[in-house]
């Protein structure tokens, strides 16, 4: 470093003073410069923020943990309609076409051995862009709401793989 630079920054470090201290509610940082004949007070005011109640090892930073059901489990699937407009479900394993009203909802079993990767299409018949929010409420239950979406690319299908994790295509 050169000997300009490193004057600088003493300069700095001396007419700069930082005082912090935190406690479990708040925590708070007072920034003022000290005077001197060149360098009047320009500003002295604390600044504070309160602190999250209740942090953690991975509060906000931990990657969402999908929806798993156990390979090969039953499950109860119940298809939510958020819209106020028909969407067609079927089941693509065979089943018949289930027409669903709007603000109903309807549930049927899927999965096991008999039916180990169900797959479930979604549509509404103007082709208007659906989103689907997935929930497991409970370790059998998968749920899936449909709404309509702002813009395209839409949700088609949910998929329940033989692994028990589920996708949104």
């Amino acid at each position: 470093m050169t000997k300009r630079g490193s004057s600088i920054r003493q300069r700095l470090r001396r007419r700069l003073t930082v005082v912090a201290t935190a406690s479990v509610a708040t925590a708070s940082v007072t920034i003022a410069l000290a005077t001197s004949s060149l360098n009047p007070v320009l500003a002295a005011a604390p600044l504070t923020m309160p602190l999250p109640a209740d942090i953690g090892p991975c509060k906000d930073v931990c990657p969402v943990k999908g929806i798993q059901f156990k390979p090969g489990q039953r499950v109860t699937v119940r298809v939510v309609n958020r819209t106020r407009r028909v969407i067609s479900v079927e089941n693509l394993a065979g089943a018949k076409l289930v027409m669903l009203s709007g603000l109903k909802a309807i549930e049927f079993a899927k999965g096991g051995s008999s039916d180990p990767n169900p797959s479930i299409a979604l549509w509404e018949n103007t082709e208007t862009p659906l989103r689907v929010k997935l929930s497991q409420p409970k370790p059998d239950l998968l749920v899936i709401e449909l709404r309509f979406a702002a813009q395209k690319p839409v949700d088609q299908s949910v998929y329940l793989r033989n692994d028990g994790k589920v996708d949104v295509f």
